[in-house]
């Protein structure tokens, strides 16, 4: 990430075998910020945000291997990659 605010808090597979990979990120000093998640292992995913759960939610636009997150104070995501 290219925040100094937003924390990597864990990378793992999805609970559900299906090979997707799930970053779960914080923002650590209460304030709104914008980062991008760029993610090296990869260049042909997609991405969507999901619950703690990984559940998903909504898909997220990648652009040159970057995800363009917005975070609320003390927010946490949960982002789901699929490689393709």
């Amino acid at each position: 990430v290219n925040n100094d605010n937003i924390i990597i808090d864990t990378v793992k597979m999805a609970e559900d075998g299906s090979g997707d990979i799930i970053v779960r990120l914080y923002e650590s000093k209460k304030a709104a910020v914008s980062t991008k998640l760029n993610v090296a292992f990869a260049k042909d995913f997609t991405a969507c945000t999901c619950d703690m759960i990984e559940n998903i939610k909504d898909s997220l636009t990648v652009t040159d291997g970057a995800i363009d997150l917005t975070f609320r104070a003390f927010e946490i995501k949960t982002v789901r990659i699929s490689l393709k």
